[in-house]
């Protein structure tokens, strides 16, 4: 059995991560923490009532916790990390990873040097639509990859007053890393590290200095091209994942929810209905645990989970 800790208890935790941590066999939630304590409170009564801490550093302090999850926004990942690590517990970090490729380098060498893992909270990794799209392009049904590419169109919008996903200082950024960065580790899931990357974000309809657009271009190993558009700003949802093969283009058109897939070839065209799970960090939190407790591979380490971080690191303000 791992025993969850979160430091955090705030809408990323109630609807994604939190519930998995005890819906998935052989783990448990059995402390929580969070800045605001009537927050934490309220957190734990809807969810199996686990001990409330007053701090991050008393919540370390518990011997129950094994592992902990870090569901606070980017500017306090790598701190919080390295702390954990230093308190001897596994770490599930929120993505994006950390506010610059120096501060994720920092939490990878904490947690070596500490001798704990880091998984980094990338879970479309385990959708189903992905495990299948992985599956089919390593066994050759589109044959020889040639390209990837995503669109992600989306209306930003909050019921905060000042939201911090567009308060640099906090978020790191804007779209590109908030939701780049989880296109961007989709890319290295299926192709690894770029080779190179070029593009540029811009500020189209915000007030505040962070990027709402952004296109950038990538090459990958064995000559896959890459290419990825984002949007803040735009009336219409879009969410597709695309790649391109010599035999044939295997396409998604929700990484959100739906999982519809198709395959497109000479031979015609096959589809699935493959949905994400709810709560959808079920598949990572599985993955994780039988990282922990059989030895199984971690499903996105701090290693791979820090590739993201570098691509949006490569992209220029317009």
């Amino acid at each position: 059995m791992i025993r969850w800790g979160i430091i955090g208890t705030g809408d990323v935790a109630e609807r994604k991560g939190g519930p998995a941590l005890y819906q998935v066999e052989r783990s448990s939630l059995v402390a929580v923490t969070n800045r605001t304590l009537a927050r934490a409170e309220e957190f734990a009564k809807n969810h199996g009532d686990p001990k409330v801490h007053a701090s991050a550093e008393e919540l370390f302090a518990n011997p129950d916790v094994e592992a902990v999850y870090i569901a606070t926004p980017p500017d306090s990942h790598a701190e919080l990390t390295t702390l954990a690590a230093q308190a001897g517990k596994h770490v599930l970090c929120e993505k994006p990873m950390a506010m610059s490729v120096e501060e994720g380098n920092r939490m990878i060498a904490a947690c070596k040097d500490n001798n704990v893992s880091l998984t980094i909270a990338f879970y479309r990794r385990e959708f189903p639509v992905v495990r299948k799209m992985k599956s089919m392009v390593e066994s050759g049904a589109i044959g020889r990859p040639l390209s990837i590419f995503a669109q992600t169109y989306a209306q930003f919008s909050s019921h905060d007053s000042d939201p911090w996903r567009l308060n640099k200082d906090v978020s790191g950024g804007g779209f590109l890393m908030d939701m780049g960065t989880h296109r961007f580790d989709l890319f290295t899931h299926f192709f690894g590290r770029p080779r190179q990357v070029s593009g540029y974000a811009a500020n189209q309809s915000f007030t505040q200095p962070v990027d709402d657009a952004a296109t950038v271009s990538l090459t990958y190993a064995d000559g896959v091209l890459g290419s990825a558009s984002f949007h803040w700003n735009s009336p219409v949802e879009r969410d597709t994942l695309t790649i391109v093969g010599s035999e044939g283009i295997l396409s998604t058109d929700s990484l959100s929810g739906r999982g519809n897939l198709t395959l497109e070839s000479k031979r015609g065209t096959e589809s699935w209905s493959l949905p994400s799970s709810t709560p959808v960090h079920l598949g990572l939190v599985e993955k994780i645990v039988m990282h922990l407790l059989d030895g199984g591979p971690n499903p996105c380490s701090g290693e791979d989970g820090i590739v993201a971080t570098e691509i949006v690191s490569s992209v220029s303000f317009a």
